[in-house]
């Protein structure tokens, strides 16, 4: 799992909680920091041939251009890989396809588990 934040979310301690709630379970995290620009992110993703790139927002970060990024993100990344995104910033996000919103750490951890079952 690519653990990051898009450009201008510089808020670790989500990234950071999840990422120890993964290596708990199993997972096998690479951390790539805060702030990482989307065309970078999808070559990391790809070059590490990622399973998932989870992302976390802040309650601190705007609203309104997170659905636009993640749809861009999407666009980015290879069709089988999956896109997470969670935290307190994505409250007011609306559904969207191909896109698991994580609302808590609950959420994070049923998620790994469904992915887990879906993919022995």
């Amino acid at each position: 799992i690519i653990l990051t934040s898009v450009p201008e979310e510089q808020h670790v301690l989500g990234l950071l909680m999840v990422e120890a709630l993964f290596a708990l379970e199993g997972a096998e995290c690479i951390p790539l920091g805060t702030q990482m620009p989307l065309l970078e992110l999808a070559r990391a993703a790809t070059a590490h041939q990622a399973d998932i790139v989870a992302l976390s927002f802040s309650v601190a970060f705007p609203t309104r251009p997170i659905p636009a990024l993640l749809q861009q993100l999407r666009g980015l990344l290879p069709a089988g890989m999956a896109l997470w995104a969670g935290g307190a910033g994505i409250q007011r996000t609306p559904a969207m396809a191909d896109i698991e919103l994580l609302h808590t750490l609950d959420d994070a951890l049923n998620t790994l588990a469904d992915w887990h079952r879906q993919h022995p």
